[in-house]
């Protein structure tokens, strides 16, 4: 009981809800802010703004990749990594495999890049959704795509595969795995 006391007696000096001027607390300038919102004062000296004042925003990587996929035919994939985050487009050209993905069509996608320290690993992964190829492998049905590329860390070469699915999303088995190589 005595120490809740303390507590309670303790609670109005402490400075406590005044996120923004340390000074605050001593007497030496008023609390600038209502504590209605959270607060996001990196620079813990101007007033109560809610925007985040510092710079620590991720680095966004670019990549831009001439992809070979079954030996015989090539596509062009962007990709833009900010931290885990991956968006990418991908434009396949005419040669095998068009009858899933049909040539000059530019598909977009999201996805993640995951890390595997302990085998020095990292795997690319990006999802796409593709309309219906006419007179394609999936008939009427739109074609999703699922597009992975695996490396060791420190290599540039990339080999993986694009799985194509018939339907909007990646379930059941795929119509085809496409396989692809390129290099960093």
């Amino acid at each position: 009981m005595l120490l809740a006391a303390f507590f309670i007696l303790a609670l109005p000096g402490c400075g406590c809800g005044d996120d923004d001027d340390p000074s605050a607390s001593s007497g030496q300038a008023p609390d600038d802010d209502t504590d209605s919102e959270i607060d996001d004062d990196d620079d813990d000296t101007g007033p109560d703004d809610d925007v985040d004042d510092d710079d620590d925003h991720p680095p966004v990587t670019h990549y831009d990749l001439d992809l070979v996929f079954e030996l015989r035919n090539a596509a062009k994939l962007h990709l833009w990594q900010t931290g885990a985050e991956l968006t990418g487009t991908l434009m396949a050209r005419e040669g095998v495999g068009n009858d899933l993905m049909p040539p000059d069509v530019l598909f977009t996608g999201e996805g993640r890049v995951m890390y595997f320290p302990e085998a020095q690993y990292e795997i690319f992964q990006l999802s796409m959704q593709g309309g219906v190829v006419p007179g394609g492998a999936c008939g009427d049905e739109p074609v999703h795509y699922e597009l992975t590329l695996t490396g060791q860390n420190g290599s540039t070469e990339r080999l993986g595969g694009i799985a194509a699915y018939c339907g909007t999303a990646a379930t059941g088995l795929p119509k085809r795995m496409l396989r692809i190589k390129t290099r960093l």
